[in-house]
C-alpha cells in the first residue's frame, strides 16, 4: 500500500513540475516564441537607451516602438523597453 501511494504522489509531482516548467518558460518568451533579450543586450552602444535601429534586434519591437516610447524622445529607456516587452507578450497570447 505504501508503494502505491508513493508512486501516485511521484506521478502527481512530476506532472506539476512539467506544467510549472512550461508556464515558467512561457514567461520568458515573446511573440516569436524566442526568449526576449535583456535591455543591456539590445542596447548595443550602452548609452542607456534602445534606438530604433537597435530595436530591430527584437522581433516585433520595431512595430511596437512608437507606442512604447511614452515620452516621444525617439528612444526607449529601460522602463519603456520592459513595458513594451510585457505588452508584446500579452498581445502574442
Amino acid at each position: 500500500m505504501y508503494r502505491k501511494e508513493n508512486m501516485l504522489l511521484n506521478v502527481a509531482l512530476a506532472g506539476l513540475l512539467i506544467i510549472s516548467g512550461a508556464a515558467f518558460a512561457q514567461g520568458f518568451l515573446g511573440v516569436s516564441g524566442q526568449p526576449m533579450p535583456d535591455f543591456s543586450k539590445v542596447d548595443a552602444d550602452a548609452d542607456g537607451f534602445v534606438s530604433t535601429s537597435e530595436a530591430q534586434q527584437v522581433k516585433g519591437l520595431t512595430e511596437a516602438f512608437g507606442g512604447a516610447d511614452k515620452n516621444a524622445d525617439g528612444k526607449l529607456d529601460a522602463a519603456e523597453y520592459e513595458a513594451a516587452l510585457k505588452t508584446m507578450k500579452t498581445s502574442g497570447d
